[in-house]
């Protein structure tokens, strides 16, 4: 287990103890989730595997202060690598049932415009989503600075897990 010490007080990851991966990194949010950035690529269904049998889940970004602190965190250990590709799996994907963008576990909407000091703001990279009818999974991609981008479900990216 990992401690953090966040504005004077103790909050502690609740994150089963394995063998740590050489860029696995964890992250807690204060009063809010902790995060294990997952360095091994795996296609998105094998992501939601890896979280959920380690009793995590898929990141969930409810808002558009947590997607600041996904991209702050993802910036801050991993870089922006503009001369490779590089993609954190999100529990966002396209469920054609509802015809709209889902979260995995908490079968929500998801919510893409979000209100930051007044101003409406969008959590996708411009122009997406674009779909192209095989994008159904949603990932932070660095070639969109980190924002929203809808990929292609079967293509290994790194990805995100969370527990609150």
């Amino acid at each position: 287990m990992a401690f953090f010490i966040l504005t004077g007080t103790i909050k502690k990851c609740q994150f089963a103890t394995e063998k740590q991966r050489k860029n696995t990194i964890e992250e807690c949010r204060p009063s809010s989730s902790c995060y294990k950035f997952i360095d091994a690529e795996d296609i998105w269904t094998s992501a939601v595997q890896y979280c959920e049998l380690r009793g995590w889940q898929l990141v969930e970004i409810e808002d558009f202060d947590e997607l600041v602190f996904l991209q702050g965190k993802i910036l801050g250990h991993f870089g922006k690598h503009a001369d490779q590709i590089i993609e954190f799996w999100t529990a966002g994907y396209y469920n054609r049932t509802f015809r709209d963008w889902m979260w995995y576990r908490s079968h929500q909407r998801i919510q893409f415009i979000s209100l930051r000091n007044g101003v409406k703001v969008s959590m996708w990279a411009l122009p997406e989503p674009n779909s192209r009818n095989t994008e159904d999974c949603i990932g932070l991609f660095n070639r969109e600075d980190y924002y929203m981008n809808d990929d292609d479900c079967f293509i290994k990216r790194f990805f995100i897990c969370e527990i609150k």
